[in-house]
């Protein structure tokens, strides 16, 4: 039995990330990518909303109230802002953010950077149930979402087939507001 969603509307999803984004310190400042403060506090939003809106298995997880893992290299820029959401309400759970440069199946997402996105590093982690989020050009091909930048605004792409092989189920709500679902 999988846990239940609340309705979402394009507005409340529109305003939560703006909430989170405010919430964690956007704003002024510069990440060390070059990415500004509020590009990755969006993004980390981003995230913990993914987790808010998806729904795995409850074989996925060893207890009722386990929490759902978000795995992120510490090296990677957006860790801090990841960070800073750890410990989040997502219904029943909570979300845990692991930082590790190990991505493995005891993440329940990982967010996947740079040459670590491979196409076959992506799948071997969807078929071990891992919902893999990155930036990488090619990253919706085998990676499940792919955050994108359009003009200022943070978006993203959602690989429906991959989703599904990881066992992770996409609220109706959170793939009508994707500018692509594959």
């Amino acid at each position: 039995m999988s846990r239940s969603l609340a309705p979402l509307t394009r507005s409340a999803l529109g305003l939560a990330v703006a909430l989170a984004a405010a919430l964690l310190g956007g704003g002024a400042g510069v990440a060390q990518d070059g990415g500004s403060a509020l590009e990755q506090a969006t993004k980390a939003a981003m995230i913990y909303n993914f987790g808010r809106f998806t729904t795995w298995p409850n074989s996925r997880f060893d207890r009722p109230d386990d929490p759902v893992v978000v795995c992120i290299d510490p090296s990677d820029p957006l860790a801090p802002a990841l960070a800073a959401i750890n410990g989040k309400q997502l219904g029943a759970r909570v979300l845990a953010v692991r930082r590790t440069p190990r991505i493995d199946h005891s993440c329940d997402m990982a967010y996947i950077a740079g040459p670590s996105a491979s196409d076959g590093f992506l799948s071997s982690l969807a078929d071990r149930g891992v919902l893999t989020i990155g930036e990488a050009p090619n990253f919706s091909h085998s990676g499940a979402i792919k955050l994108v930048t359009i003009g200022r605004q943070v978006r993203f792409e959602i690989n429906q087939q991959v989703a599904t092989a990881a066992g992770a189920h996409l609220s109706s709500n959170l793939l009508r507001l994707a500018v692509a679902v594959r």
